[in-house]
């Protein structure tokens, strides 16, 4: 039987950016404008999540590279270039119904405060950011990258390059690869 918590804090990171981009894509399918903060705790995903939830996901998108604020509109947040191939690499599973309950349903089953504390996460936060990809999608940034749930195999990827394989772990989980901090 598989074990939710590690499912959780293994693909949590990614869930909270994804949360952080949906409301880019419902907001611009292309995502070249900037939107309000506030679009985000409203959005259709984290619509009646604690708000410590959502200033996780904001400040694990923030702390990725992935959105900064806009100077001169103050509340207002916009993709970094960065953040922009994050986004092209997940923008049509916005589409699908199925794909946002099931990303609702995930922060919907966080328990936050557990979260936080778990070992699995706070190693996480210390040694990834929140940058994730899976496997065969190009690469968006050079650096070192690592796969938890295949034994914490690591791998240098240069922009562009295709993300390695399997798709699945031993137990049918996704693969996640996770920019290391350097």
């Amino acid at each position: 039987m598989k074990s939710a918590v590690l499912r959780d804090y293994e693909s949590t990171p990614d869930d909270l950016v994804r949360a952080v981009l949906y409301p880019f894509c419902m907001a611009d399918y292309d995502g070249d404008e900037a939107i309000r903060g506030s679009a985000v705790r409203t959005s259709d995903v984290l619509d009646g999540r604690r708000v410590e939830l959502v200033n996780e996901a904001l400040s694990a998108a923030q702390e990725a590279g992935l959105i900064e604020q806009v100077e001169d509109r103050p509340g207002a947040i916009a993709m970094t270039l960065l953040g922009k191939k994050k986004f092209l690499l997940v923008r049509d599973d916005f589409l699908d119904d199925e794909v946002v309950v099931q990303l609702r349903d995930e922060l919907k089953g966080i328990d936050l405060y557990a979260m936080l504390e778990s070992q699995a996460y706070r190693h996480h936060k210390q040694t990834c950011t929140a940058l994730a990809v899976f496997p065969e999608q190009p690469c968006p940034v050079s650096g070192r990258w690592v796969a938890r749930r295949l034994d914490q195999r690591q791998c240098a990827l240069r922009e562009g390059d295709p993300v390695p394989l399997p798709e699945l772990d031993e137990n049918d989980d996704p693969v996640f690869w996770y920019l290391m901090k350097t």
